[in-house]
């Protein structure tokens, strides 16, 4: 029954919890160490520790020692993702995966207009360049999410710009891949085409010209 209120604009470099404890305000805490069960801290520390079958409620999450270090971990998309899949000639899937929870911010754009580096958690509605965006939430370490792309174009040349931002507001490194449409335009010869030419009494030569 014991407690701890941190005042806002208050920083704790490291509180140590060896009794149930409340910990409550709007202050900061550097390390929180958790040893004894039956504790509830109301802020997100920037490291978590907590003992192996200890369990604690922080920022309103009930966490265990493999929560914690998923909590305290730096936000990364995980090695292949983003990944295009169903690609079709005006849509596609765009998956994502991550360490830990939080949301995802991406963008497409052309290939001939480059990555989005600065506008990815803010587009401008405006900008000509961002042909969709959004930001999707994923639920935990390794739960992937996935979102529909459309409106895009048959044969088009693509990147896929990515960031993930956990509840720290902490950033991931930008990751970016390059993706292509199928044409499904039907194939068919250019108009005038074929046609004869440098016709002989005994030969002849076909020139022509495809639209794909």
């Amino acid at each position: 029954d014991s407690t701890l209120n941190i005042a806002s604009g208050a920083g704790v470099d490291n509180v140590n919890l060896d009794v149930a404890t409340s910990v409550t305000g709007d202050g900061d805490i550097g390390h929180l160490t958790v040893n004894a069960p039956g504790s509830t801290v109301t802020m997100l520390p920037d490291q978590i520790t907590i003992r192996p079958g200890v369990e604690a409620t922080i920022d309103g999450e009930k966490m265990d020692s493999e929560a914690a270090a998923e909590s305290s971990a730096d936000p990364r998309l995980l090695a292949g993702y983003p990944e295009v899949t169903d690609l079709a000639p005006t849509s596609a899937t765009a998956r994502f995966s991550a360490n830990k929870k939080g949301t995802v911010y991406w963008a497409v754009t052309s290939v001939t207009d480059g990555s989005v580096v600065d506008d990815l958690l803010n587009p401008s509605s405006y900008s000509p360049k961002i042909v969709k965006s959004g930001p999707l939430s994923l639920t935990g370490s390794s739960q992937p999410g996935s979102v529909k792309i459309s409106g895009l174009t048959s044969d088009g040349s693509y990147y896929l710009s990515a960031v993930f931002v956990d509840a720290r507001e902490e950033r991931s490194p930008l990751k970016v891949i390059s993706f292509t449409t199928p044409d499904n335009t039907v194939p068919n010869f250019a108009s005038g085409y074929p046609y004869m030419s440098k016709i002989t009494s005994t030969s002849g030569q076909v020139t022509t010209m495809a639209t794909k």
